[in-house]
Formats: structure tokens, C-alpha cells, sequence
């Protein structure tokens, strides 16, 4: 029988930002272990009115929110965090397929955590987006940014 889903595992997906000097070259965040976003969002106004059957909305002002990281502690992938806190920088989420989100933004939360003697150390980072999500859809081989 037939697969129906085209799903794909997150193994290949990762996360590159544009290095500041040479605009259009990519370097890989070290370290990914996972990544929630980018996400969009945009308030609801009500506009509601004695004459109205149900409640009405309108959109309201929008916002690209947040790329939130998961990863696994690396001296040198804290550094590379560190040294983008509050820099806006261009970041290029790249899906299995070779499908990409671009966005601007910074890093604006970096932590790190050590839970238990036996367990691996950990560190979140959160970029919040400042400017519009450009999707491209999926298509051949992006060129691999430096490692």
C-alpha cells in the first residue's frame, strides 16, 4: 500500500545565520537539538455591534515572534550565541526538503542548564524576529553553510 504522507524526520533541518562580513554567506548554529518557529501571529480586534449575530473580528497589527533552540552544550556554540545577542542578524531556518524561512532578528535569551550528574548539559536560545518571514519553497541542494 501506498505512503499518503510526504512527512519527513527533523535529522537534516537545521538553522544558519548570515555572517555579518560577507553578506550571503551562511554559518550553521552549532549544537541544534531542536527548533519551534518561526511563528506569526496577529491580534484580533472586535468589532462587534448591537446589530451584530455572533462577534466580530478584524485583524490587528501582526509580528513574526520567535525562533525558540534547543541545544546541547558546546563551548564553542555558546560563544557563537553570545556573540549574536542583540545584533540583528539575518537567519535562515532550512527544512529537509531544501524549503527555507528567512528572517531577521536577535538573539534575546541565551541559558544554560546542568539538571542532574548523569544527564547532558543543555542550553536554550531564543531570536525574536524583527521584520517579515520570507518563505521558499522546497527545491534543489542549498549551497551548506560553513560548519
Amino acid at each position: 500500500m501506498a505512503r499518503k504522507s510526504n512527512g519527513y524526520l527533523s535529522i537534516k533541518g537545521r538553522l544558519d545565520v548570515e555572517n555579518a562580513t560577507t553578506p550571503g554567506t551562511w554559518v550553521r548554529v552549532a549544537q541544534v537539538r531542536s527548533l519551534s518557529g518561526p511563528t506569526y501571529s496577529a491580534d484580533q480586534v472586535e468589532v462587534t455591534t448591537f446589530d451584530s449575530d455572533e462577534r466580530e473580528y478584524i485583524p490587528g497589527l501582526g509580528g513574526s515572534g520567535t525562533i525558540t533552540l534547543g541545544l546541547v552544550y558546546d563551548g564553542p556554540a555558546m560563544m557563537q550565541l553570545r556573540g549574536l545577542k542583540g545584533a540583528e542578524r539575518n537567519y535562515r531556518v532550512v527544512y529537509p526538503d531544501n524549503a527555507t524561512m528567512l528572517v531577521p532578528g536577535f538573539v534575546s535569551a541565551l541559558s544554560t542548564e546542568m539538571s542532574a550528574p548523569e544527564a547532558a548539559i543543555t542550553m536554550s536560545a531564543t531570536i525574536t524576529l524583527t521584520g517579515e518571514i520570507v518563505a521558499t519553497p522546497p527545491g534543489p541542494s542549498i549551497t551548506p553553510p560553513t560548519p
